[in-house]
């Protein structure tokens, strides 16, 4: 809405409740708000709104791109860093009529914006601040510092710690004053926020300035948002993948910029029971409204400066959504100079002088940082006693002409030259010994230079043991408060600092993490130029690069990195291990890509939530809303041929997980699907009454059929389990899988975030059988009782159960596990998502709680066994006290492994992929509601007790994971409705020479007795004469599908055992016999 003069004063209450975003809550989805204002004062306040200020007044709508019904604010400009955060339509907010403008703001750990006003003018400013997201609600919690001035350079802290609740509370406004500014020669006002570590983000939704006898600037209109029809649901997510920071190289004033957008998506909509596809995508310059793009990656040229920019997307069901970001091109200089690091010859612990030690050095520098300023007194870890040498280099910034005095303290050798002329030499304390050399010394020397930048080098030196100890001031300041240094960031060579791991194979991921990363990097082993799998350090940003060791290379070679400013300063060496050689895998896996449709693109699902191959061959994906769809996949080009599935299991009812008995497939029997189902948000949505909500879980069997009418081709044979919790929320009966004797192993979630009742939950209280696997004896056949009952059936908190016997808690302490594997070797593991912060609180006994900011948002891969307690408060269990994953307890055993958040798919590599090199090996899967997630490769011990290494073998992953019959990752991404495939990234020609070569069984367990069909799958399998199982058993009824896939009926067995064709070679198993 206009503002129609000031604000009122903002201290009534008021209640907004804070907006689901996509996935887990994020600190971007803060919905505090701040306008800055320029006003008088000194010091933060409630109330008391700025004075009416006349026609000299600029309003700035922070983070919004004026549609946000508030006429009389300029959209949001002359901002640097941060993004824009909606924070939705809520009540309005206590003590203001803005309630347009506090919908939006800019977020970010540190923002700045840079306002033109007339020189020489007198301005003041003030904040408006609300804290409206709930996670906030505490002291401390949201923090960041307040800095103002006329440059850059002079902008001086204002106000330190501003803390909004601490002030006034919760959804409530207040007024943040500072000082009168008087602005210079500069003709701006910076104002820059700054968020305290681990505090949340610094937030602000309007900056208002009041330029006493003076002009402020007319607030250029930007292009508007364009936005869904009202009534619409919220189903396309833009997201534009900013803010982008890039350097102009070349000088000519403007640079090429790579816009991503492919992290849009659309949403599920529980209305219309479907999700769209993004099917267009449109950039444009919000300044001139011109067109950048149609693509949801391009690559444009930017001139210096900030560029605001808008990426639209439209879905395939009609929705719209847009995300602002900006664009910022710079000249390449930052405040600061740029330090290398290197070990050099102690020479008995004598301190040399840098000049001898510069001509004495034979190690390259090893380490490389900026420094804001040269202040040392302690050096990088790796540093930390050696003898080290150190350069910084960078330009002196003199503002006017005149003689400046430089002062260097040193506890060693230093020595300072600027324009190239050596101005003084620093030898520590003086002495004979070595020790009185090391002591603290201080040396002066004047210069007289004009304005302007000087280019300025400093070198020092120190024995290894000897303190630490370098300082430079100009004038009586330390350059980082007198601002003087700046260094040309574009123009540094990179430096590697270490790798991830000493030695590899060909094909292996490798990390290489260093400094000065920038355009153009590349890594090199010896020479070769090594693919990049991921740039994780971008253009601009010091950080690692993941590269594949390159083929035909054995032995020890040196890794480097060449960008278009040279090559690294030093180099690493590396170990490629050769064939047969102990260690390192030849592993990885291709591009990725989804299951395809027949007519070509990828195969679209509405929400795939759980996946499994049957034993008849084919893909079996449950869903959020379309029950289980069945699709008969060709495993080697992974095109869908045809589908069919069970359509509704009932209304409003997701499925979690589905599994396969394989003591069930026998011969002539039609394949049988196992299924959780569950509805979810059962109370907040109204579609369950509480007494039922709470235990409508159930675990529902379905038979395959041929194809009906409607493309049913599953239907209902019964409901196994029933009564299982449901939380109110999304945690509900989740993965299912079968032990070697046929039992069930059921993970079901909690019902509270760290055990106690919480409002995100509902209030509800965890149950007997809440947060825990639950082993149902299904192996008693037809005498199984699956049918749970509670007395009373209403409270979960009190609820005892009195029905289906048969099953009960076989593990617990799981908050949300969604994935659990029987390991061929005999253990048992599970996946758990750990708490989310500001969802209620911890439960430290029967009757105590403690904040949730002690629990531990991580997630874990954890060895559960019968009667294992694993850390997640249950009261009604009397599982009373929360225990943290990372520290170790008697009462819960510590995880196998930390994951990061939303790693939930599990499964066991049975495949002989890479000659069998990952077998019994676990592959986790990370979920990225909007970006690409993360495959993880866990190698066990032999006794399966311990991880032994991890890697990242993808940047991509879905909510859970299975592997196709040719050793590809299958895993669903339920918002952008399609099946991911990872492929192996094999050479079968080198690997496999034209001779047979088994990839896998399918099914790759089943009963003693034989009897029953198997999939073969791999390679040169078309003229398969003879399939051998074990010592020497024959595979019988052999038929030929394809020169790829082979069908046969097993025989009677025992154990673990290796299958073969025509005398192929496998490595360990191929299939287990089950113990019944």
């Amino acid at each position: 809405m206009a503002m129609g003069g000031p604000p009122p004063p903002p201290d009534a209450p008021g209640r907004r409740r804070a907006r689901r975003r996509c996935g887990r809550p994020s600190l971007l989805a803060a919905a505090a708000a701040a306008v800055l204002a320029v006003v008088g004062g000194t010091r933060p306040v409630a109330g008391g709104p700025p004075p009416e200020w006349g026609a000299s007044v600029l309003r700035i709508d922070a983070g919004s791109t004026g549609d946000a019904g508030a006429p009389a604010w300029t959209p949001d400009r002359w901002f640097s860093g941060g993004r824009p955060a909606v924070t939705g339509g809520r009540p309005p907010i206590a003590g203001t009529t803005e309630d347009a403008v506090l919908r939006v703001a800019r977020v970010g750990t540190h923002f700045t914006y840079t306002i033109p006003v007339r020189p020489r003018t007198r301005v003041s400013v003030a904040v408006l601040a609300a804290e409206t997201w709930a996670p906030n609600f505490g002291v401390g919690r949201r923090l960041f510092n307040i800095h103002v001035g006329d440059t850059a350079a002079s902008a001086r802290l204002a106000h330190r710690n501003v803390d909004v609740f601490a002030r006034v509370g919760a959804r409530a406004s207040a007024y943040i004053y500072t000082k009168p500014l008087t602005v210079g020669p500069s003709g701006t006002v910076v104002v820059s926020f700054r968020s305290l570590p681990n505090k949340n983000l610094a937030i602000a939704a309007g900056l208002i300035l009041k330029v006493e006898g003076g002009r402020v600037p007319a607030g250029l209109p930007l292009a508007p948002v364009p936005r869904a029809p009202p009534g619409a649901p919220h189903l396309a997510h833009a997201v534009s993948g900013g803010p982008y920071t890039e350097y102009d190289y070349t000088g000519d004033g403007a640079t090429a910029v790579r816009l991503d957008g492919t992290g849009s998506h659309s949403h599920w909509d529980g209305a219309t029971k479907s999700s769209g596809k993004v099917v267009s995508y449109h950039w444009v310059n919000r300044r001139s409204g011109r067109t950048l793009c149609r693509a949801p990656v391009c690559a444009m040229r930017f001139e210096l400066g900030v560029t605001p920019v808008l990426l639209t997307v439209r879905d395939s069901l009609g929705t719209v959504s847009s995300d602002g970001t900006t664009v910022t091109v710079t000249d390449g200089y930052l405040p600061g100079v740029w330090c290398t690091f290197q070990r050099r010859p102690d020479q008995r612990g004598a301190v040399v002088a840098p000049s001898v030690w510069a001509r004495l050095s034979k190690p390259p520098a090893s380490w490389a940082t900026r420094l804001t300023s040269v202040d040392l007194e302690r050096l990088p870890v790796p540093f930390a006693s050696a003898a080290v040498g150190v350069r910084c280099a960078g330009h002196f910034v003199a503002p006017t002409a005149k003689v400046y005095t430089f002062r260097v303290t040193a506890a060693g050798a230093a020595a300072l030259a600027v324009k190239g002329k050596a101005l003084l030499t620093a030898r520590g304390g003086g002495g004979g010994d070595a020790a009185a050399a090391a002591a603290p010394a201080t040396h002066t020397a004047t210069m007289w230079l004009p304005a302007g930048t000087h280019p300025l080098q400093l070198t020092y030196a120190k024995a290894a043991g000897a303190p630490t100890r370098l300082r430079l001031g100009v004038d009586g300041h330390t350059p980082h408060r007198y601002r003087s240094l700046v260094y040309r960031d574009n123009a540094v060579v990179p430096t590697l600092h270490y790798l991830s791991v000493p030695t590899g194979r060909p094909y292996d991921v490798l990390k290489v993490t260093g400094a000065a990363f920038r355009r153009d990097e590349a890594v090199y082993f010896d020479g070769v130029k090594a693919a990049t799998v991921r740039d994780g350090a971008g253009s601009t940003t010091p950080g690692t690069i993941y590269a594949r060791v390159p083929p035909r290379l054995v032995g020890r070679v040196t890794v480097t990195v060449r960008s278009a400013n040279g090559r690294s300063t030093n180099g690493l060496p590396f170990r490629i291990l050769a064939a047969g050689e102990a260690g390192g895998t030849l592993a990885r896996f291709g591009a990725p890509t989804a299951l395809a449709a027949p007519a070509g693109g990828a195969w679209a699902i509405d929400a795939p939530t759980a996946v499994a191959f049957g034993p008849d061959g084919r893909l079996y994906v449950g869903t959020l809303a379309a029950g289980v769809v069945v699709a008969d996949v060709d495993p080697a080009t992974h095109t869908v041929r045809s589908s069919c599935g069970s359509g509704s299991v009932g209304a409003h009812r997701s499925v979690l997980g589905v599994a396969f008995n394989p003591l069930e497939w026998v011969a002539g029997a039609p394949a049988r699907v196992y299924v959780t189902t569950s509805t979810l948000y059962w109370g907040r949505d109204k579609r369950l009454p509480a007494a039922a909500g709470w235990r409508n879980g159930a675990v529902e069997a379905y038979t395959a059929v041929p194809p009906r009418a409607g493309g049913v081709c599953l239907v209902k044979a019964a409901t196994v389990v029933s009564g299982l919790p449901v939380s109110d929320h999304d945690h509900a009966v989740n993965g299912i899988a079968f032990d070697a004797r046929g039992d069930l192993f059921i993970q079901v979630g909690g019902m509270s975030n760290v055990g106690v009742p919480s409002a995100p939950f509902e209030s509800l209280h965890e149950s007997v059988l809440s947060a825990a696997t639950l082993k149902a004896e299904t192996s008693k056949g037809a005498a199984f009782d699956g049918a749970i009952t509670y007395t009373p059936s209403d409270d979960p908190a009190a609820a005892v159960q009195v029905g289906g016997k048969d099953v009960s808690v076989w593990a617990s302490g799981l908050r949300n596990s969604l994935s659990v594997l029987p390991h061929s070797n005999g253990q048992v593991y599970a996946t758990d998502n750990g708490p989310n912060v500001g969802f209620g609180a911890v439960s430290t006994s029967c009757t105590t709680s403690a904040s949730d900011k002690t629990s531990v948002n991580t997630d874990k891969l954890l060895r559960i066994t019968r009667g294992s307690f694993h850390g997640h408060p249950n009261r009604a269990r009397k599982e009373c006290a929360y225990v943290a994953p990372n520290k170790p307890s008697k009462l819960a055993p510590p995880p196998l492994s930390l994951l990061a958040p939303s790693t939930n798919g599990l499964v066991e590599v049975r495949s002989n992929i890479f000659a069998g090199g990952l077998k019994g090996s676990l592959l986790l899967s990370k979920y990225a509601g909007g970006g690409h997630g993360r495959l993880h490769l866990l190698r066990l011990s032999a006794d399966g007790k311990r991880v032994v290494s991890s890697r990242v073998m993808a940047n991509h992953g879905g909510l859970t994971i299975a592997m196709s019959p040719s050793g590809a990752v299958v895993s669903p991404l339920a918002q952008q409705r399609q099946i991911l495939v990872l492929p192996p990234a094999m050479e079968p020609w080198i690997e496999y020479r034209r001779r047979p070569a088994v990839i896998s069984v399918t099914p790759a367990r089943g009963r003693r007795a034989g009897g029953y069909v198997v999939r073969l799958w791999g390679y040169n399998l078309k003229g398969a004469r003879k399939v051998t199982v074990g010592a020497g058993a024959a595979c019988t009824r052999i038929k030929v599908l394809s020169a790829h896939e082979v069908t046969c009926v097993m025989p009677a067995g025992k154990g673990k055992v290796t299958v073969s064709v025509d005398g192929s070679q496998t490595t360990d198993h191929d299939f287990e016999y089950m113990a019944v």
